[in-house]
């Protein structure tokens, strides 16, 4: 025998499980979203930390140079723009005497396709 009192009580069920289901599916993607955003800046952290680390690795020598024989002679190719000896802002010169100057870049080059520009200014000491 049928029993003919169902009250549609099923067909709530079934709506709230696949509601619940949404919500859960609706989730998992934020997350993944989130995930790949993350994993986003942390790739291009690292690339700027290591771009960093290469002008500043390059910096020093082309800095001990400047100060210990007064040219740049071995470090031409990456001096950008160049500047004649006789210039303010040849390095060895901006190096000693020239005050701060935010505007002129002194050393450009590129590793892995990835351009690096680096700003070298006075020397401060104590």
């Amino acid at each position: 025998m049928i029993n003919e009192k169902n009250d549609g009580y099923i067909l709530i069920t079934v709506l709230l499980l696949l509601l619940v289901l949404t919500v859960l599916g609706i989730a998992a993607i934020q997350t993944s979203t989130v995930d790949n955003a993350l994993s986003g800046n942390v790739r291009l952290r690292e690339r700027n930390l290591s771009k960093a680390d290469a002008g500043a690795e390059v910096s020093t020598g082309l800095i001990e140079r400047s100060v210990r024989e007064g040219n740049i002679t071995g470090f031409t190719n990456i001096i950008s723009p160049t500047f004649d000896a006789a210039s303010p802002n040849y390095l060895p010169t901006e190096l000693r005497a020239t005050a701060f100057d935010p505007d002129t870049l002194d050393v450009a080059f590129t590793v892995d396709s990835q351009s690096i520009t680096v700003d070298i200014d006075k020397m401060y000491s104590k």
